[in-house]
């Protein structure tokens, strides 16, 4: 089952668990998994990165298997902003 960024976007505002958005690509991508562990990102996935241990080269390294998109509470340059 896919969902696409702008739904996942509604939902994490509805359910109070996002602020705001900042879309540099096209809203209608569609994901088809979510993780924040980037050694089991796979395909096109919604990433999150959270922690105190998180390092934006999980990020980087989330990309490199698939994630289209990611959710942090600051943009990273890895994530091209």
């Amino acid at each position: 089952m896919a969902i696409s960024l702008t739904a996942c976007i509604l939902l994490l505002k509805e359910h109070h668990l996002l602020k705001s958005s900042a879309v540099q690509s096209d809203v209608n991508v569609e994901m088809t998994g979510i993780s924040y562990d980037s050694r089991k990102v796979e395909g096109p996935t919604l990433f999150f990165c959270k922690g105190d241990k998180f390092r934006p080269i999980y990020l980087s390294m989330a990309k490199d298997s698939g994630a289209t998109t990611y959710v942090a509470e600051k943009p990273y340059v890895e994530g091209n902003g």
